[in-house]
């Protein structure tokens, strides 16, 4: 997303209040970035306990279903905290809605957070 909205050409002028209001957005998205890292790298943690140990028992699991627990609950908790940055990332880039080209990328944003 970043990467691509370096590479649109805006088709007017650009004020120092919306300059301003760019450089902010720009900081939600890399810290919209690192939440969205630290959620798939929490789990990434739970991945490989399972792929190594394909042989479990349900009693296993069933053992182990406290700390599976706590597991998803983290879990949730980290997307939760990129979904209310996300939402600050679209609130922030409001300003440049009559832009077509920030609308469109806009739009791809929030339909791949709802992914």
């Amino acid at each position: 997303m970043i990467k691509k909205s370096y590479s649109v050409q805006m088709s007017y002028d650009v004020s120092d209040s919306e300059r301003s209001q760019a450089e902010k957005a720009l900081l939600y998205f890399k810290a919209a970035e690192k939440y969205l890292v630290q959620a798939s790298d929490h789990l990434n943690i739970m991945k490989t306990p399972f792929k190594d140990n394909q042989d479990m028992t349900p009693e296993d699991v069933m053992t182990a279903r406290a700390v599976i627990r706590r597991f998803r609950d983290k879990a949730i908790e980290n997307f939760d905290s990129f979904k209310k940055v996300a939402f600050d990332c679209v609130n922030l880039m409001q300003t440049f809605s009559s832009d077509t080209q920030t609308l469109k990328l806009m739009k791809s944003f929030i339909s791949s957070v709802d992914d």
